[in-house]
C-alpha cells in the first residue's frame, strides 16, 4: 500500500471515498478474485480511522451478508423488546452489529495484499478526457476507466426533518442486561413534543451501547440528549460508568440524490440512494449492491434500485413526523403492539406482500397517512395536474371559438397575460437574486451592466445576421426549456433535456409554419417555399418522440408536458406557445426557485419588481418607436425575447448547477457530521 503525492498516472478503477459503502464493495472484488492485477487508487481526505460507526443489520443465519461479513461482525442478537411489550424471538432473523473499526482493518489488509495505492486527499472534480476519467484532487489528478463514487452528497433542498442523537457505551455497576436481547425503541422518555426513544444494545450483562434518538424539526443538543439518557439510565438501571460517547444529526430526506450521469462513473452508498430515508437502513442495501457490481463487473454496473411503493410509504412516514413530530410514539407503539418485530423487520427489509402491508397499515392510524398520501399525490402529481387543467382550459378555447371567437379570444388573451405578469416576467427578473452563494445576493451596477451588455450583445447579432441570431435563440431556448423541466422532473441527464428542448420547440413551430414562415420573412430571414408541407409531419413526430421517452423513463409529468403541447398545436401560434411558456415553463421554473432560495412567492415578487418594469419599459420604448402592425409587433417581440433571455439562461444554468455543487466538490475545510446512526442504520 502506498500513501504518496501523486500527479497523475493511469489505473484501471478509482474509489473515491472510502468509508462503508467503498469497503464492502472491495470485500466483494476479493470474493469474486476481481482484485488480482488490477491497478487500483483510493482517494480518502481522512485515513486515520476509528471505530466511529455502528453498523447494525438483520438477516437469516445462512444468508450471504452474514457468512461474507461473519469475520467482522462484533454481537449478534436472538430476541428484541419494545417497551412495554414482551421480549420476542427475531427468527427467522438475526439482529447483528459490526464495529465499523473492524471493517476498516480488514480493508487495510486488502490493499496492503494487493498493493493498492491510497491517497490521502480531497476529490475536487471528475471529468471526462481522452485517456478516460479524470480524478481531480488536492495533490493532481489521475485517470481511470471506472470511478465508484461515494463522496457525501448533499441534496438541493434543506431536510426539514432530522434524526439526531448521543449514544453512549456504558458499563452498570451490577449486571441487569439480557445479552441476548436488544431494545429497538424504548419510548418512555419524555417526548418534549418530538419523537425520543431509547435503544439498548448490550454486548454483557452490564456493558451496553445506548443511544438517545430523536425525530424531529429541531436537533436536540448534545447537553439536552445527555441529561436525558442519563436520566433514563439511572432510573431504569442505577449507576453506570461512560466507557464511550458520540453525537451526531442525520437528516431524514426522502429527496433521491441527483447527479448527471457520467459514463464510467459509479454512485455508491449514500451518494447512490442506499439509505433508507425513514430508518437510516443502508448496510444491507450497500452490500446487495457491491455484490450487484460484482456480477455484472465487466457490463453495465447497475445502480440501486427501490420499488416504488416503499418508496412511498417513507415517503408518507416522513411528511407526517414533518408536520407532528409528535405522533411517531403513538404510531411505533401501535405497529409494535399489532405486529411481530420479525414482521417489522421484513417490513423494513422491504420483503413483504402487498397483501402484508395492507394488513400492516390497516393497524394503523388511518387518518394522517392518508391526509400524507393525499399531499404526496399533489407533490408528485402536481405537474400533471397543472398540465391536466392547461389541456382542458385549451380544449375548452378550441370548443367555444368557433361559436364565440372575440370571447373565447379575449379571455384567453388576458389568461395568457395574468400569468405573464405573475410568474412569466418574474422568473426572468430575479436572475439577480440566484447568483450569490446563498441564492440572495443583491443586484449592483456591474451585474446591472453586464445583463444589459449581453443583451445589447445579443441585439447586435440580429442587426449583423439576422439567421444566426435565430438559430442561436433556438438552440439556448431549447437548452433553457429542457433543462428546466429536467431539473423538476429529477431527470438528471442534460443531453436528453436539450433534446427534450428542441422537441418542444420544433413541435411548435411545425405546426405553425403558416405564421412562422412570414413572420421570419418580414425579419428577413427566408425558409424554403414547400417547408410547410412537412410542418405538421415533423410536428407529430417531434410529439411521438417525446411522448415515447416520457413513457421510457416512466415519467408522468414529462407525458403530460406533450399532451399539453400537442393539445395547443390546433390553437394559433402565441396561445400555443403561450400556454406552454406561461403554463408550464415559467410556473415550474418559479416553483423551483421558490423551492432552492428558499422563500415564498410575496418576497420574489418584491424582488423581481424591478427589473419586471425595466423590462416593460424597454419592451414598451422599442414598441414606440414602431408602426402599430401585427407582424412588426410580433417580429419585435422574437427580437426582444432573444436579447433579454439570452442572460437570464446563463443565470439560470449557473443556478441548476450551483444546486449540484457541493455534492460534486469535497472542500478540504468541510468536516463531515457524527455518522453514528439507529441501531438499523448504516451511512455512507
Amino acid at each position: 500500500m502506498h500513501s504518496e503525492q501523486i500527479t497523475r498516472t493511469d489505473f484501471d478503477f478509482i474509489f473515491c471515498g472510502f468509508g462503508i459503502s467503498a469497503g464492502l464493495l472491495l470485500r466483494a472484488l476479493e470474493r469474486k478474485d476481481l482484485l488480482a492485477g488490477k491497478r487500483i487508487a483510493i482517494i480518502e481526505p481522512r485515513l486515520t480511522r476509528t471505530n466511529d460507526k455502528t453498523l447494525c443489520f438483520w438477516a437469516e443465519p445462512d444468508s450471504d451478508i452474514v457468512q461474507d461479513n461473519s469475520d467482522i461482525i462484533s454481537s449478534t442478537w436472538r430476541k428484541a423488546a419494545v417497551p412495554p411489550f414482551r421480549n420476542e424471538s427475531l427468527a427467522p432473523f438475526r439482529y447483528h452489529r459490526i464495529d465499523s473499526i473492524h471493517l476498516y482493518t480488514a480493508c487495510k489488509s486488502l490493499a496492503e495484499k494487493h498493493g493498492i495505492t491510497i491517497i490521502e486527499s480531497n476529490v475536487r472534480h471528475i471529468a471526462q478526457s481522452e485517456q478516460g476519467l479524470v480524478v481531480t484532487h488536492d495533490q493532481g489528478f489521475i485517470t481511470a476507466q471506472r470511478v465508484y463514487d461515494s463522496r457525501p452528497p448533499q441534496r438541493s433542498t434543506t431536510a426539514k426533518l432530522l434524526q439526531s442523537f448521543l449514544g453512549q457505551k456504558i458499563k452498570l455497576k451490577e449486571p441487569q442486561f439480557d445479552p441476548d436481547c436488544l431494545t429497538l425503541m424504548d419510548f418512555w422518555v419524555p417526548q418534549n413534543f418530538h419523537t425520543q426513544f431509547v435503544y439498548t444494545l448490550p454486548d454483557s450483562a452490564n456493558v451496553a451501547l445506548v443511544e438517545f434518538t430523536r425525530f424531529g424539526t429541531e436537533a436536540i443538543s448534545h447537553p439536552d440528549a445527555r441529561a436525558a439518557l442519563k436520566a433514563h439510565v439511572t432510573d431504569k438501571y442505577g449507576e453506570y460508568t461512560i466507557l464511550e460517547e458520540e453525537y451526531g444529526v442525520i437528516p431524514m430526506s426522502t429527496e433521491p440524490m441527483t447527479s448527471e450521469p457520467l459514463p464510467g462513473v459509479v454512485h455508491i452508498g449514500t451518494r447512490g440512494n442506499a439509505v433508507k430515508p425513514s430508518t437510516g437502513y443502508a448496510f444491507e442495501t450497500m452490500f446487495e449492491h457491491a455484490k450487484a457490481l460484482c456480477e455484472s463487473f465487466d457490463n453495465h454496473q447497475p445502480p440501486i434500485q427501490r420499488k416504488a411503493r416503499f418508496q412511498f410509504y417513507d415517503r408518507l412516514l416522513v411528511d407526517m413526523l414533518e408536520r407532528n413530530p409528535t405522533q411517531g410514539k403513538s404510531i411505533f407503539l401501535k405497529l409494535f403492539k399489532h405486529q411481530p418485530v420479525a414482521n417489522v423487520m421484513r417490513f423494513l427489509h422491504e420483503r413483504t406482500s402487498m397483501v402484508e402491508e395492507a394488513k400492516i397499515f390497516a393497524r394503523l392510524p388511518w387518518p394522517p397517512f392518508l391526509l400524507a398520501a393525499s399531499r404526496d399525490i399533489q407533490r408528485h402529481f402536481g405537474q400533471v395536474q397543472r398540465s391536466l387543467i392547461l389541456i382542458a382550459i385549451t380544449l375548452l378555447y378550441l370548443l367555444t371559438v368557433p361559436v364565440f371567437p372575440s370571447i373565447a379570444n379575449g379571455v384567453m388573451t388576458a389568461f395568457l397575460c395574468l400569468g405573464l405578469i405573475l410568474v412569466g416576467i418574474p422568473h426572468g427578473a430575479i436572475d439577480h437574486r440566484v447568483l450569490g452563494e446563498t441564492g440572495l445576493a443583491p443586484w449592483n451596477l456591474k451585474f446591472l451592466g453586464t445583463y444589459l451588455g449581453l443583451m445589447a450583445g445579443m441585439g447586435m447579432v440580429w442587426v449583423v445576421s439576422p439567421p444566426i441570431a435565430l438559430t442561436l435563440f433556438v438552440l439556448f431556448s431549447a437548452w433553457h426549456f429542457g433543462e428546466t423541466e429536467f431539473e423538476a422532473w429529477q431527470i438528471p441527464n442534460k443531453g436528453l433535456a436539450f433534446g427534450w428542448g428542441l422537441l418542444l420547440l420544433g413541435a411548435i413551430i411545425g405546426a405553425h409554419l403558416n405564421e412562422v414562415v412570414p413572420l421570419l420573412a418580414n425579419m428577413e430571414i427566408h425558409l424554403p417555399t414547400d417547408i410547410e408541407a412537412y410542418g405538421w409531419g415533423f410536428a407529430l413526430l417531434a410529439i411521438g418522440l417525446g411522448s415515447t421517452a416520457s413513457v421510457i423513463y416512466r415519467s408522468g409529468a414529462w407525458l403530460a408536458s406533450n399532451a399539453l403541447i400537442f393539445a395547443g398545436l390546433w390553437t394559433p401560434l402565441p396561445i400555443s406557445f403561450g400556454l406552454y411558456f406561461v403554463g408550464q415553463h415559467s410556473w415550474t421554473a418559479w416553483r423551483e426557485l421558490k423551492q432552492s432560495l428558499p422563500t415564498n412567492d410575496t418576497p420574489l415578487w418584491i424582488h423581481a419588481v424591478p427589473f419586471s418594469i425595466g423590462a416593460v419599459v424597454l419592451f414598451s420604448v422599442a414598441l414606440l418607436m414602431l408602426p402599430f402592425d401585427q407582424i412588426e409587433v410580433q417580429s419585435l417581440l422574437v427580437i426582444f425575447g432573444a436579447c433579454i433571455s439570452f442572460p437570464h439562461i446563463l443565470c439560470m444554468t449557473h443556478f441548476y448547477k450551483r444546486r449540484l455543487m457541493p455534492a460534486e466538490v469535497t472542500k478540504p475545510e468541510a468536516k463531515s457530521l457524527p455518522e453514528k446512526v439507529l441501531p438499523f442504520t448504516s451511512q455512507q
